[in-house]
């Protein structure tokens, strides 16, 4: 997480335009590929690429930054033969304008394709598996935004409120600072997680 954070403090700071993240894979044929320079200006974008014919073995991921003209830039955008708004378009404006920059991330980064019935299960799978292994969730918005100080407990809490105390909400509540459950632990991993917060002190229900 300090490392992805650190790239994407990085790329925002020196975005000037539009940011494109890569990913390198083994069949870039599948995805759009983008073509670079060893300044990481983005000279070619070819979505599924025929065999053979890639500029790069990076896959464009979904992840992306735009300065504050993208709205205007978006407006003027055509509808493709799907009936749809297209992001490689948007990114094709800046790349005419050559402001379109790439960001690689390496193999300290995982990064899983979910684009086909297999790799989805795969990804689900890879996911559910570090989660227990780490004893938390990966890429919690309620979490990842008391982390970084934009929310504080009572945000949080107040946000919880809203739903059933599910097992996704009982992790989020232990890790925003709230060791209180109004209901039983929906988990053995959410009881560990408990006894860990709360040593020598069982669990029972919230007045």
């Amino acid at each position: 997480m300090d490392g992805l954070d650190k790239v994407l403090k990085k790329a925002i700071k020196e975005n000037d335009g539009a940011t494109i993240f890569g990913y390198e894979v083994p069949d870039p044929f599948r995805f759009g590929v983008a073509g670079f320079d060893d300044k990481g200006n983005v000279t070619s974008l070819v979505e599924k690429p025929k065999k053979g014919t890639e500029k790069s073995k990076y896959a464009v991921i979904g992840l992306y930054f735009y300065d504050n003209t993208v709205c205007e830039v978006a407006k003027k955008l055509k509808p493709s033969d799907r009936g749809e708004l297209e992001i490689t378009d948007l990114n094709k404006v800046y790349l005419e304008k050559k402001r379109l920059k790439i960001t690689l991330l390496d193999k300290e980064f995982m990064w899983i394709d979910a684009g086909t019935f297999d790799s989805l299960l795969d990804a689900g799978n890879t996911i559910r598996g570090k989660e227990e292994e780490i004893g938390s969730k990966i890429a919690s918005p309620e979490m990842t935004a008391y982390d970084l100080g934009y929310v504080d407990k009572g945000d949080v809490e107040k946000w919880l409120k809203q739903f059933k105390e599910n097992e996704y909400f009982q992790t989020v509540k232990l890790n925003c600072g709230n060791n209180e459950l109004k209901e039983e632990p929906k988990s053995d991993k959410i009881q560990v997680l408990y006894d860990k917060l709360n040593p020598g002190k069982p669990w029972k229900k919230s007045s």
